[in-house]
C-alpha cells in the first residue's frame, strides 16, 4: 500500500506538470485598467517546468445580477503566449465600468485571476443591477513587452476582430496535490493508472 501511495504521488506531480496552472500575479484585486490602455498580464511559473508551452489570455466577468461567470472565449486578448516569458501585453477592450472582471490564462488547463476593475471614461457608473455587457468585444493588437531578464520580447495580442460571448463558470481557486483536469481524457488516463496500480498491489 505504501508503494502504491508513493507511486501515485509521483504520478500526480507529473500530471501537474502536464496540466500546467501558472498563478496569475497581475491583474490583482486592487488593479484598475482603463479602456484602450495597454496593460501587462503577469504570472508565476514557480514549481512548474514549461519549456516551449504556450497559452492564451482571455477576459471574463462575473455578472453582478446573476453571479454567473461569462467568458469571451471566442476572442482571446492574446494568443500563442510563451508561458516561460511570464508576461504579455494586452489592450483593454471597451466594456462597462466595474469591479467584476477577471483574466484567464489558459494552456492545457485554465487559471483565473482575482476580480479587478475596468474604468471606461466614456461610460458612466450604472447601478450594479443595470450594467449591460456587450455580446462581442473588439480586441486590438498590443505592443510587445520587453523581458527584464533578456532581450527577448513576448508575442503581442491578436489583431482586432469581433467575438461572441461564451458562458462558463470558472473555479476561482484550486487546491490539493493534483490539478483539476479540463478534459475527460486526462482523468481517464489518471483512472486507468490508479486501477492498474491497484491490480498490481492486490
Amino acid at each position: 500500500m505504501f508503494a502504491f501511495v508513493a507511486v501515485f504521488n509521483v504520478f500526480c506531480n507529473c500530471l501537474a506538470q502536464l496540466l500546467f496552472d501558472p498563478t496569475i500575479l497581475r491583474p490583482g484585486g486592487a488593479d484598475v485598467w482603463t479602456v484602450r490602455d495597454v496593460e501587462t498580464v503577469r504570472w508565476s511559473n514557480r514549481g512548474l517546468q514549461l519549456p516551449g508551452q504556450v497559452g492564451q489570455v482571455y477576459l471574463g466577468y462575473m455578472d453582478p445580477a446573476s453571479g454567473n461567470f461569462v467568458n469571451y472565449f471566442e476572442q482571446p486578448l492574446a494568443i500563442n503566449v510563451v508561458l516561460d516569458d511570464k508576461a504579455v501585453n494586452v489592450v483593454v477592450p471597451s466594456l462597462p465600468t466595474g469591479d467584476f472582471y477577471y483574466i484567464i490564462l489558459a494552456g492545457e488547463n485554465a487559471n483565473q485571476s482575482p476580480l479587478f476593475s475596468i474604468l471606461n471614461p466614456s461610460a458612466p457608473h450604472d447601478p450594479i443591477l443595470n450594467v449591460t455587457f456587450p455580446h462581442d468585444i473588439s480586441v486590438s493588437t498590443a505592443p510587445p513587452v520587453t523581458l527584464s531578464t533578456s532581450s527577448e520580447i513576448i508575442a503581442s495580442a491578436t489583431s482586432s476582430t469581433q467575438s461572441k460571448v461564451s458562458s462558463a463558470t470558472v473555479s476561482p481557486t484550486r487546491s490539493g496535490s493534483c490539478p483539476k483536469a479540463k478534459d475527460s481524457y486526462s482523468w481517464a488516463l489518471l483512472s486507468a493508472f490508479v486501477m492498474g496500480i491497484a491490480a498490481i498491489v492486490a
